[in-house]
């Protein structure tokens, strides 16, 4: 644990800070708390399989393979499989619909320049429909309810405009697939870090979370109980939430529409 903080709290990309005064505070502080604390929060989600993130990753590649025909692999950009030694792909898709630098643009920079690579599929009509075909699935056997409230990962506001955008239009396009009128959905922000301001409104309820395919299944295991707890109060509305179904064979399908030939560049686990 404590290495896999080391290198992804390291990565500028994540923490914009000087060097100089940051990598004190990581190595003096952060790596001396943090690694415990996160230890215990992922004993919480560890299956007998192993990491979430790791099996839905590669029960996805697995499926898309079997589906195009293709050899597809997964990497992933902290940890391993790590990127670095695989230096032979046709297209490295990162699993982040939404682009951001701090997530799909650190995963480019260890990429040769003359990579072919999908830079972001907030608005596919395939990832859409993926959406909203788990939405719909969890609808027929739970109910819906009055809110469907999309909770994305946060970041810092400041240069986050056009990642928070694009989780809008996510957000718009799926509220449209699904035929929600304008008060029956809103979009919220997740998975804050450290004291800056970060995207808003925060996440405080219910969420389905279309940011980051199989790490949403892990943020959103982490954190569903903090979220339930305004719902704990006698006159409060029923909570219910959901994760994103990464590894069914239905969304493989919907993932070879976005021509994803070979992929080698996967999802970070975030703290």
């Amino acid at each position: 644990m404590r290495r896999y903080l080391a290198e992804f709290l390291s990565d500028p990309r994540v923490i914009a800070l000087p060097r100089w005064f940051w990598l004190p505070i990581l190595h003096g502080i952060v790596l001396n708390l943090r690694p415990a604390r996160s230890a215990e929060k992922y004993a919480l989600i560890w299956t007998a399989e192993g990491s979430p993130l790791a099996v839905h990753t590669a029960r996805q590649a697995k499926l898309l393979s079997e589906k195009t025909g293709l050899r597809v692999e997964f990497a992933m950009r902290y940890g391993e499989p790590a990127i670095d030694p695989v230096r032979q792909f046709d297209r490295v898709v990162p699993l982040y619909p939404q682009y951001s630098d701090s997530a799909t643009g650190s995963v480019l920079d260890l990429l040769p320049r003359n990579a072919s690579f999908v830079k972001d599929f907030h608005d596919h009509p395939a990832y859409i429909e993926a959406l909203s075909a788990n939405v719909r699935r969890h609808w027929q056997r739970h109910g819906d309810g009055p809110m469907l409230v999309m909770s994305f990962h946060g970041l810092p506001k400041r240069g986050a405009e056009a990642y928070a955008a694009q989780c809008r239009t996510t957000a718009t396009l799926l509220a449209d697939r699904l035929r929600l009128n304008a008060g029956a959905w809103r979009v919220t922000f997740q998975s804050r870090f450290g004291f800056a301001e970060w995207l808003q409104p925060y996440t405080q309820a219910t969420s389905s979370a279309p940011g980051s395919f199989p790490t949403a299944l892990r943020r959103w295991r982490k954190s569903a109980s903090r979220r339930a707890r305004p719902f704990s109060r006698p006159a409060a509305a029923s909570f219910t939430s959901f994760p994103a179904r990464t590894s069914r064979r239905s969304g493989s399908r919907r993932s070879s529409g976005l021509r994803s030939a070979s992929a080698r560049a996967g999802p970070s686990a975030g703290p």
